[in-house]
């Protein structure tokens, strides 16, 4: 019996114990949290840059913001409220003034990129959109511009650009037949078209959306891998719900990561046939199997197959967009709409080209102020402040805090674009006779396709691809008007990295 006595007490001690110790480590993890927390709240040079009274201690607001596809419009709102910088969170800065802008993306370099860029991919493979050292960065874009160069593009596939273009005007007629108002939906239109003309451009094959009228598995793909993207970065453990839980939207976000993938592998292999079958016109991965043969190890497939996936979805989504919205910015205005009309009527057949388009000021002026407000890359542009540190309007950033710029404020600025910043106005961008395009301090924080070194490769591209479709649809569908059923809040803008209609359509009704 006193041997069972002792055992007992024996346990009951060392369970005393074993609660003492956890609640004592418990105890000294939440001081040490704590420390830290109201360290970095208040006794670093970040405590002295105004911002809402939560952003030294959490990040989770603007997790919510990013979830709700608000992220833009919440930093947008606090510029707005604090001033030209301001603490988003607790090592997070927002920068939208014209000084500011330009250090952290002029230069040479410019600050490197945050990590961000690659966990929102989910790539272990590194590619042009995600490289952060400024040689390695240098050296993917030398390999990749020739082939996006303006003179490369015009004279390989202007030609079937501008068929693909017209197909897709086509396409729109067809819907137009079948519907009472003759309405059709020219996002949907605008979104086969860049897909198959990325596909085309950049693998030597379409996806076959022009054809079959309709989005396909690629598209529907592009789709969920934006929204996998922010659910990736804000919710790190989104795959092990997929896993568990029976949710659809879980299980197709996590899917379309490998099928995407494999979309990248496909790629590889249509390119390197395109060798032997289409010597003649070579994609511009071609050029990178080409070199990645001569100098073996150079580039691997993988590499390949990752660059395809990142440039195909930036050269597809991003152009639809800016496409949808010229239409919808340009048909609610009479009067611009007959202006632009008039302006393009004097082309005919072979004249219309990319190079006639790009000269016509009121017609460029048009893109450039949809561009300003409506453009779709006009969200965060995280960036690490280098070694060093900076300041930012008198305030004094530690090396290492993460400093974001984004178009959408940059764009919206009084004073840079005067207290009508937030007017669709054609005007700011031409001369006073109206007859070319005037250039001013604006350029300089203008940025609908990034900026510096790290502006889109593919710009080029995009721009023969609005110059063109844009014309088409206004010479093709002259008159076209709003449809009766379309609401103007299914055009308010959806940020999940890159904007987007919130209604995913804009209904048109083409005329008789």
């Amino acid at each position: 019996m006193a041997a069972l006595s002792f055992s007992g007490s024996l346990a009951n001690a060392m369970l005393q114990f074993d609660l003492t110790a956890v609640w004592a480590f418990t105890t000294f993890l939440i001081f040490v949290v704590l420390t830290r927390v109201l360290y970095t709240a208040y006794c670093t040079p970040l405590s002295r840059v105004p911002g809402p009274w939560y952003a030294p201690f959490t990040n989770i607001p603007l997790k919510i913001a990013v979830l709700g596809g608000r992220r833009a419009f919440h930093v947008h709102n606090l510029h707005s409220r604090y001033g030209s910088v301001v603490r988003i969170s607790p090592n997070e800065l927002a920068i939208c003034d014209t000084e500011g802008f330009n250090k952290i993306h002029a230069g040479r370099q410019g600050f490197p990129k945050n990590s961000w860029y690659q966990r929102i991919t989910g790539d272990s493979i590194l590619a042009i959109f995600t490289m952060r050292d400024p040689k390695v960065h240098a050296e993917r874009r030398r390999i990749l511009s020739k082939g996006f160069s303006k003179s490369s593009l015009r004279s390989s596939w202007e030609g079937e650009i501008r068929d693909m273009v017209n197909i897709a005007i086509d396409g729109m007629h067809q819907d137009a037949l079948h519907d009472p108002t003759r309405a059709v939906d020219v996002s949907k239109w605008f979104t086969l078209l860049a897909t198959d003309i990325a596909g085309r451009v950049m693998f030597g094959d379409s996806f076959g959306m022009l054809q079959a009228g309709k989005k396909t598995e690629y598209c529907e793909l592009v789709e969920k891998a934006t929204l996998a993207s922010a659910l990736r970065e804000e919710i790190p453990f989104i795959r092990i719900l997929a896993a568990c839980l029976p949710i659809k939207l879980f299980k197709d976000v996590t899917a379309s990561i490998p099928l995407m993938n494999e979309y990248g592998r496909r790629a590889v292999v249509n390119t390197r046939a395109a060798l032997t079958l289409y010597s003649k016109q070579m994609t511009i991965f071609s050029g990178m199997v080409v070199g990645q043969e001569k100098e073996p190890g150079s580039l691997t497939d993988a590499d390949i197959a990752t660059e395809a996936r990142n440039l195909t979805i930036a050269a597809s989504d991003t152009t639809a967009t800016a496409l949808t919205y010229f239409v919808w910015d340009v048909i609610r205005r009479p009067q611009l709409q007959a202006a632009l009309e008039r302006e393009l009527s004097t082309l005919q057949g072979e004249e219309l080209t990319d190079e006639v388009l790009e000269h016509l000021p009121l017609f460029n002026a048009t893109f450039l102020e949809v561009l300003r407000l409506h453009g779709s890359a006009a969200s965060s542009l995280p960036r690490d402040v280098p070694n060093g540190g900076a300041v930012f309007d008198g305030f004094a950033v530690p090396e290492g805090t993460i400093v974001h710029t984004q178009a959408y404020t940059m764009h919206r600025r009084p004073e840079v674009w005067g207290v009508d910043a937030d007017e669709f106005k054609i005007e700011r961008w031409l001369n006073e006779s109206g007859t070319s395009i005037r250039t001013g301090i604006e350029h300089s924080t203008y940025s609908p396709f990034g900026t510096g070194v790290r502006a889109c490769i593919g710009i080029h591209l995009a721009w023969m691809e609005m110059r063109h479709a844009g014309a088409a649809f206004l010479l093709r569908c002259a008159q076209a008007q709003i449809a009766p059923e379309m609401h103007e809040d299914e055009m308010d803008m959806e940020d999940y990295f890159t904007m987007k209609p919130k209604g995913r359509r804009c209904m048109v009704s083409l005329s008789g």
